[in-house]
């Protein structure tokens, strides 16, 4: 687990083997993906796909986060037929 402060925009990218795992620890940012832009706060979290990149804009001012690497086939193993985590 790494943990960084953020008091200026910042990308975050997934590499191609893992997912990246954003837990927000305190403060508040705007999450830019691909796809859409969100708030988040305090004890959120925001999982990354492979090869994906995210930018986190502070909205306070810092935003602590912690950033976990998980392999993707971690979420292969503990996915079953009713809950596929990779998928989802």
């Amino acid at each position: 687990m790494k943990k960084r402060s953020v008091a200026a925009p910042i990308t975050v990218k997934a590499d191609r083997q893992s997912y990246l795992l954003v837990l927000f620890r305190h403060g508040q940012a705007e999450v830019q993906t691909e796809k859409k832009d969100f708030t988040c706060n305090t004890e959120e979290i925001v999982l990354i796909k492979p090869g994906k990149k995210t930018q986190i804009t502070n909205k306070s001012n810092v935003v602590e986060l912690s950033l976990v690497t998980i392999p993707l086939h971690i979420l292969e193993e503990v996915s079953n037929e009713k809950l596929n985590l990779v998928e989802g």
